[in-house]
């Protein structure tokens, strides 16, 4: 069933289709970004891969994740403040619609800060070594790591020391180029990087996080 089907006033194509087998889902521009039954698999593991290398919680960034998801993960470990960086509110507004017990209604979270537009803008007023983490839920594909790349300056530097930046980056059973591509870029800025994975049904591949650690 189609639930949602519109363009975005910043230009993607966003639907709500309630699968037979994965329940409601999310598309952006024609490709599944989140299922609402397996979506905490890869919300888990995602926000679990950077706590796994830094504990600290007191203050996490993420950039992207208009599901809510890994906002929800992060509220679950008891971060003190989340700062969410978020393009498009529509995304934002039609998984508060369809998908509520992914979000769990996060945007209304004390401890939640939503930031709308461009978050390499926006994290250019942040001051220096203010995260303990920076979660980076951007799209799976090249434009979207040489954008990361081209602004790592900045997430380095408003990462705090040992402070930990972990990034979705795609599929090593699909698209192994791509997951080599993302992890070059976090090596060549922090000197290591480390690996996760968690299978993902609705995506039918396992899915790669990889995090990196400030030295």
């Amino acid at each position: 069933d189609v639930l949602e089907d519109f363009k975005s006033k910043v230009g993607q194509h966003i639907e709500i289709l309630d699968l037979e087998q994965f329940g409601k889902s999310l598309f952006i521009d024609g490709e599944i970004q989140v299922a609402s039954t397996d979506e905490h698999l890869y919300s888990s593991t995602f926000v679990g891969s950077g706590l796994n290398l830094n504990k600290e919680n007191e203050r996490a960034a993420i950039i992207g994740g208009g599901d809510g998801g890994v906002a929800r993960e992060c509220i679950s470990k008891n971060f003190n403040f989340i700062d969410w960086y978020e393009l498009d509110p529509e995304v934002v507004d039609v998984c508060n619609k369809h998908l509520v017990d992914i979000g769990k209604k996060a945007t209304e979270k004390n401890s939640v800060k939503c930031v709308w537009g461009d978050a390499f803008d926006s994290i250019k007023s942040i001051s220096d070594d203010t995260y303990d983490h920076i979660f980076v839920d951007l799209n799976d594909d090249q434009f979207c790591i040489d954008l990361a790349s081209k602004n790592m300056d900045s997430l380095v530097r408003i990462l705090k020391p040992k402070g930990v930046i972990t990034a979705q980056v795609g599929s090593q059973d699909k698209k192994p180029k791509q997951v080599n591509n993302w992890c070059k870029v976090l090596e060549k800025n922090f000197g290591n990087v480390t690996l996760s994975k968690a299978h993902i049904p609705s995506f039918d591949c396992n899915w790669n996080f990889a995090s990196s650690i400030m030295k």
